[in-house]
């Protein structure tokens, strides 16, 4: 069994406080991935793959609308709204999802950071690996 300071861990060979920050490196990650997912759950896989094109062709319609749409406008038609609705609605939720994913990236960094200041397993220990979402109250 490896000791807890400065003992080798025979699995990982890292000392003991690099082997308890690449375990609390791994808790910050999982988190962080997870609330990101939190975000994004109600969509498939194949549609969160155009979520950049939508809000690159929403941008370019809305500033020009000569510029052409080849995923948006058959998506507007489908849906039986115009296209320039569509556009602000797309507007709209990236500008939510890019707030919200900062905030949870901006903790995930702000863990990180604690985590490159810690020179013993406890104070690494210390750290509560607790995400908020914006406007959650935490």
């Amino acid at each position: 069994m490896p000791r807890s300071n400065q003992g080798v861990n025979p699995e990982t060979w890292l000392s003991g406080v690099e082997h308890a920050k690449a375990q609390k490196l791994a808790e910050i990650n999982d988190q962080c991935d997870m609330m990101l997912g939190v975000l994004t759950k109600s969509y498939p896989g194949s549609e969160l793959l155009t979520f950049d094109q939508q809000k690159t062709e929403a941008e370019a319609y809305l500033s020009d609308q000569s510029k052409p749409c080849p995923l948006l406008a058959p998506l507007a038609q489908a849906r039986g709204i115009e296209l320039q609705d569509l556009c602000n609605r797309v507007i709209v939720k990236a500008t939510a999802f890019s707030a919200a994913s900062g905030a949870i990236i901006g903790q995930r960094q702000k863990f990180e950071d604690m985590l490159d200041a810690c020179t013993t397993p406890e104070q690494v220990a210390a750290i509560e690996v607790i995400y908020a979402l914006p406007g959650a109250g935490a």
